[in-house]
């Protein structure tokens, strides 16, 4: 980190090291004054009547004020409370500048006051010099400098002052103090260390019970989200249910004809929008788990945007909306299912809370990227909701106030998608229209036609027909069902009900394509019935339909290769899967 991002950033540990151990020195420096001062009166005493008084008296002057620096700073200090960095860029630099001022305070009385003192008054203002500097280590013991200062220059001095002032200990005084300066020195490195240690394993303490604090705030959150989630999915999901029901009994009981045709028609869409529930959330799931991969190839916009508009086109009219698609030639480096798939949840967004009337899809070139925009003429985003727009499990005031409801995952799971492609989804804050979200992608290298208007989305059956298909699973009625539904395209269906039937019919049958459950026993997965098939027809194609959103099945499933379709499937959507799965196969 370059030193002038040191104050925008979070501080370094040696910041936090260093201002730790500061704030631990102005407290010890703080209290040892007061030793200072009782010290400093004493000497006064002692010399007052044998030095003379002015040279006592300057002596004791410089040292009152420093030892009056010395108790303000620590005093402020602790006042003012400053931050770590402050705390190293300045008050520790002013630490030690006391601390050397103090250092030669101490060494000038040696010069000044000792040669008018007896032997034993020398004796006994050595004893204050080795507290005075054994102060000193203990109070900045972060600063080696310092105290290796403060050491050559009292000590020094000391042995100085005796090798050139005959007496009976003055040799051996000099040397015991250069002794003893070393031998301090060496303490002082090792309390250093052991501060520092102290320090360092507090802090990590510290760090440790916050991400700790952190992570449970988290959970919490995410656990208090999760129960509305769920909450909000079993009231939606009993919705669309609850009317399946009441117009299934219609459907029965009515004798009109266009009375039972209208409840037949309301059971359908009531299993649609049950079907685009569970697809949002089971998607969502597969995010999460990572276990969508992103098959990047150059598409249309135009095709994607067309394809977009008709899936939602019959929501959008009963909604009393239109969607426009704003004719391209602009074509994309991406993966067309999850982009679409991102794209269909905010027309969805915009259709269930926008409250207006047009959706618009359109895209433009800007450099090298193509930018897709989804508006709405409606009552647009507060920006209250904003902040949280695109997190999951969150709705906006909006979503709230509707009654259609809303489980928080479309924005957030479009976000995903376009996080899977190296980019963002925006809401762009300067439309006052209503609602305008922004998706770039990287353009492709050519165009190509100018698509049509919107379209219906084109049927799949007479791909369908003609196609031997074996089915696997386990339960009978679901097996046959889906064989009976796919008889009725033209294809030739084999259902099995276990995977040993299902390597013995695909050792005795060639086939274009298997769909498979996912649980066929307790022991055994689709993964295993793919295995055994592929001993046999190793690049056949599949399908793996399933209502297990576990984010560890979905990562399984996808290592398969299988294309994945979740339970419940509409036929138009098992349809759809066949064609796109065979004809994958087919350009392969």
């Amino acid at each position: 980190m370059a030193e002038g991002d040191v104050h925008t950033a979070r501080p370094t540990e040696r910041t936090r090291i260093r201002s730790a151990e500061s704030r631990t020195e102005f407290i010890v420096s703080g209290l040892f004054t007061l030793l200072l001062f009782g010290t400093l009166a004493y000497v006064w005493t002692l010399f007052a009547p044998i030095a003379p008084r002015n040279v006592l008296n300057t002596w004791t002057t410089i040292m009152a004020v420093t030892i009056t620096i010395m108790m303000l700073l620590p005093a402020l200090y602790l006042i003012r409370n400053p931050g770590e960095e402050e705390t190293v860029r300045w008050w520790a630099p002013a630490g030690k500048v006391v601390a050397v001022i103090y250092d030669i305070s101490i060494a000038l009385s040696i010069w000044m006051l000792l040669p008018y003192a007896s032997e034993g008054l020398r004796l006994l203002m050595v004893i204050f010099y080795l507290a005075a500097i054994c102060g000193q280590v203990i109070s900045t013991a972060e600063s080696l400098e310092t105290n290796a200062f403060g050491v050559i220059a009292i000590f020094g001095s000391i042995a100085l002052f005796y090798l050139n002032t005959p007496g009976t200990y003055s040799t051996g005084i000099a040397v015991f103090c250069g002794a003893f300066g070393v031998l301090l020195m060496i303490v002082a490195i090792a309390l250093r260390t052991a501060m520092r240690s102290a320090i360092k394993a507090r802090l990590k303490a510290e760090d440790t019970a916050e991400q700790l604090e952190a992570a449970l705030r988290s959970a919490e959150t995410e656990r208090d989200a999760k129960t509305r989630f769920i909450a909000a999915a079993s009231h939606d999901l009993r919705q669309p249910l609850h009317a399946a029901s009441l117009y299934f009994e219609q459907a029965q009981t009515a004798e009109d004809g266009t009375i039972r045709e209208r409840a037949i028609t309301g059971v359908r869409g009531a299993f649609v929008s049950a079907g685009n529930l569970l697809d949002t959330i089971l998607d969502h799931l597969r995010l999460e788990a990572a276990a969508m991969p992103v098959r990047r190839r150059s598409v249309a916009v135009g095709e994607m945007l067309a394809h977009v508009a008709a899936l939602h086109e019959g929501e959008a009219r009963l909604a009393g909306m239109t969607i426009r698609v704003r004719p391209t030639r602009l074509a994309v480096e991406a993966d067309p299912a999850l982009i679409e798939r991102a794209l269909g949840n905010l027309v969805l967004n915009a259709i269930r809370h926008s409250r207006g009337e047009r959706v618009l899809l359109t895209a433009r070139r800007r450099g090298g990227k193509v930018e897709i925009y989804v508006i709405d003429d409606g009552q647009g985003i507060p920006a209250t909701d904003r902040e949280e727009l695109f997190q999951e499990y969150v709705q906006g005031r909006s979503t709230r106030q509707d009654p259609r409801g809303g489980l928080g995952l479309g924005l957030a799971s479009a976000q995903r998608i376009m996080a899977l492609h190296g980019t963002m989804l925006m809401l762009e804050t300067r439309w006052r229209g209503g609602a305008a979200f922004r998706l770039s992608l990287p353009g492709a290298a050519t165009d190509v036609p100018v698509s049509g208007a919107v379209q219906s989305v084109p049927g799949s059956l007479s791909n369908i027909a003609g196609l031997a298909i074996l089915i696997v699973e386990d339960i009978e009625d679901a097996g046959r069902a889906l064989a009976a539904l796919l008889e009725s395209t033209g294809a030739a269906a084999d259902w099995v009900p276990s995977v040993k039937a299902a390597a013995a019919q695909a050792a005795a049958r060639r086939y274009d394509l298997v769909i498979t459950d996912w649980r066929l026993s307790l022991t055994q997965t689709g993964a295993d019935a793919l295995a055994a098939i592929r001993q046999h027809q190793p690049d056949l194609p599949a399908i793996v339909m399933t209502g297990d959103g576990a984010p560890s099945t979905l990562a399984e499933i996808v290592a398969t290769g299988a294309r994945l379709l979740h339970k419940p499937a509409t036929p138009a959507r098992v349809f759809s899967a066949i064609a796109e799965t065979v004809s994958r196969k087919g350009a392969a």
